[in-house]
């Protein structure tokens, strides 16, 4: 799962209404076990949604995408359908 958001509209929630839509879409209709998403190390507003939602880091990839004048490392995320079992009840709050 990824994203890139305008810098106009970054900071307005705009995610936090897409993880409420996605998620329960991804286990509930699609049946999924795992869904992943992976951030820029730097970027702590994405690190700080995906704990809001309960994902669980798994590690850091080093330097593995350029962003047009350095390598980024990124964080892998993951959560799992147990896993949304026991937090999807928190999303509305």
């Amino acid at each position: 799962m990824g994203a890139v958001i305008h810098p106009a509209y970054q900071k307005t929630g705009i995610m936090t209404a897409v993880f409420r839509t996605v998620l329960p879409y991804g286990f509930d209709i699609l049946k999924l076990n795992r869904i992943v998403g992976d951030i820029f190390a730097e970027n702590e507003g994405s690190r700080k949604l995906l704990n809001k939602f309960g994902f669980r880091e798994e590690g850091v990839l080093r330097e593995t995408d350029f962003d047009g004048g350095r390598f980024q490392d990124t964080i892998v995320f993951s959560m799992l359908k147990k896993e949304y079992e026991q937090v999807k009840q928190t999303f509305d709050q």
